[in-house]
This record gives structure tokens, C-alpha cells and sequence, in this order.
């Protein structure tokens, strides 16, 4: 089954998101800030991240420019 991590600071937009991606037969997990979804997508858990921009923390583009420089096993589109 496919995991598909949602890194997003808005409870509402984190709920609407996983209600639809759950009834598609995803399995979801989410993290409200940038520290939280860099740990998260570290673990590689996941085959998919859902990034938002502006993440409380460090920002969605920070996240995103350490996974690029890190080792984590994700998907190419990382």
C-alpha cells in the first residue's frame, strides 16, 4: 500500500487531504511543521510527500533542499 506523507501547518487542509488520498486506499500520516516533516521523510517510509511552502519551523523549501542534499530513499521526484 502506498504511503504518502503530509507535510501542511493547516489542520482543515491536513484533513481534507487525507480523507480524500484514504478513500483512494492510501494510508497517510502527517506533520505540522518543517523539523517534524524532515524527520518524517528521513525515515523513508514514504513513497510520496505532499510538501507545503510555508511550513511553521523551517519552511517547505528547506525541507526540500535537505532531502535533495541527503541520502533518503524516496522517489526521484524528491
Amino acid at each position: 500500500m502506498n504511503r504518502i506523507l503530509i507535510a501542511q501547518g493547516d489542520p482543515l487542509i491536513v484533513r481534507f487531504l487525507a480523507r480524500g488520498l484514504q478513500s483512494a486506499g492510501y494510508v497517510t500520516a502527517q506533520a505540522a511543521d518543517g523539523d517534524l516533516a524532515l524527520e518524517m521523510a528521513r525515515s523513508g517510509l514514504f513513497d510520496l510527500m505532499l510538501l507545503d511552502l510555508g511550513l511553521p519551523g523551517r519552511a517547505g523549501l528547506e525541507v526540500l533542499a535537505e532531502l535533495r542534499r541527503s541520502t533518503v530513499g524516496c522517489p526521484s521526484s524528491c
